[in-house]
Order: C-alpha cells, then sequence, then structure tokens
C-alpha cells in the first residue's frame, strides 16, 4: 500500500504524509507516481532530479514528422531528449562527449558529434549546453523559420550576432521548468530513464572527491 511504501522510505513518518495527502489532495497523483517510482528504476532513493522541464511542449508544437537536435550531452540534454521522444518525432542528442553521447545511445536515442551535424537541418533545435556559444551553434542548426529552445541557464554574459533571427525568422523561445506531476508519471511509465543517469553514488564522507567527480561526469549523488 501507500502507508506502506511511504513508511519504507528513510527517515519519513507515514503519519505525516498521510496527513499531508489528506489535506492536500491535488497532490495524490504525484504521491501514487513516487509510490511506483521507489519499486522501479530508482530504488533506495538513489535517484537524480525529475525536473525533466516538460515546459517546451506546452509553448510550441512537436508532431511527429518534426526533425528536432537537442544541444547538450549532459544529464540536461538527455532528459530532454527522452521528454520530446514521446511526441514521435526524430530527435538526435548533440555534444562533444563521446561517452556522454554513448550514454543516450544506451538510452536508446540517436546521437552524433556536434561538429558533424549538418547546418540549418532541424525544425526545432534545443539549447541545453550550459555554455554561452549555445545559442550561437543553436542558430546555426535550426531552418529557416524554424524554433530555438533555450534550456541554458549560465553566469555571465555572451555575444551574439543576431542578423541570423532576423535573415532566418527564427523563433527564439525560452522555456523553464513545466507541469512537474506529467513529468513524474513519465518516469513511473517508464518513458523517461533517470537511473542510468548516476555515475555513481559515494559516502558524503568523500564529499571532496565526489564534487571534484561531478565536474565531468552525469550525476554523483551522496549515501546519507
Amino acid at each position: 500500500s501507500a502507508t506502506e511504501t511511504s513508511a519504507a522510505r528513510k527517515g519519513f513518518n507515514p503519519q505525516v504524509e498521510n496527513e499531508f495527502r489528506r489535506t492536500n489532495p491535488d497532490l495524490e497523483a504525484a504521491f501514487k507516481a513516487l509510490d511506483a517510482i521507489q519499486h522501479r528504476a530508482v530504488q533506495d532513493a538513489e535517484k537524480p532530479d525529475q525536473g525533466l522541464l516538460k515546459r517546451a511542449l506546452e509553448q510550441i508544437e512537436i508532431g511527429p514528422s518534426a526533425r528536432v537536435a537537442v544541444l547538450g550531452d549532459g544529464r540536461m540534454g538527455l532528459i530532454v531528449a527522452q521528454v520530446l521522444r514521446t511526441t514521435g518525432a526524430a530527435v538526435v542528442v548533440l555534444g562533444r562527449h563521446r561517452e556522454k553521447l554513448q550514454r543516450a545511445r544506451d538510452l536508446d536515442l540517436d546521437a552524433a558529434l556536434s561538429s558533424d551535424a549538418p547546418v540549418h537541418a532541424f525544425d526545432v533545435v534545443v539549447d541545453a549546453t550550459g555554455r554561452p556559444e549555445g545559442l550561437t551553434r543553436a542558430l546555426e542548426l535550426v531552418r529557416p523559420r524554424g524554433t530555438v529552445v533555450l534550456k541554458s541557464t549560465f553566469h555571465g554574459e555572451t555575444t551574439l550576432a543576431p542578423w541570423p533571427i532576423v535573415v532566418n525568422e527564427v523563433t527564439i523561445v525560452g522555456s523553464r521548468c513545466g507541469p512537474f506531476a506529467h513529468a513524474i508519471d513519465l518516469i513511473a511509465r517508464g518513458h523517461v530513464r533517470v537511473a542510468p543517469l548516476v555515475s555513481r553514488v559515494m559516502p558524503l564522507e568523500e564529499c571532496a572527491e565526489a564534487f571534484a567527480a561531478a565536474r565531468h561526469e552525469l550525476k554523483v549523488m551522496f549515501r546519507l
């Protein structure tokens, strides 16, 4: 039952959760999905964040005939690509790291080096690089009158030649977080796999090594 599952959660009081469910009925679906998730790919609470960012699909229409490139082979890019795949569109992950691109292929995603991608070939390009130059590369890849979706956030400023946006009539959409209930449902039904994105789980005592590993690995988590 949900109560039994909740009781198994480390350090979580099932009576508190039951009361929270009763007073917050709108979140019941999310709790049920979380119960299902715990019995599937993300057991023992060793799971990455679940911000699947479904928001972009509310902002623009992406159908089965669309050619979509997700620029960035990090955790964000791999999650976004899995979400976009649920539309039936032809989705490819473009990145710079061969080992991360292989992780994308392990998730049954098409993947290629960004440097090898054809220019002006995609209806939609999602910038999930987290780097200042990501938007410039996205504008090179998107077709005329196509759409660039910005998922990247980074510190500082970036230089940009705006003329391709005007000449090619490119639509740029900023997209942040979306409906978490739907995101959790995608995980619970197995449409989005997050457990393979965890590179390693380390004890808190090895925090210095963990933070160093997190600079170049997909997701490093602590075991508490």
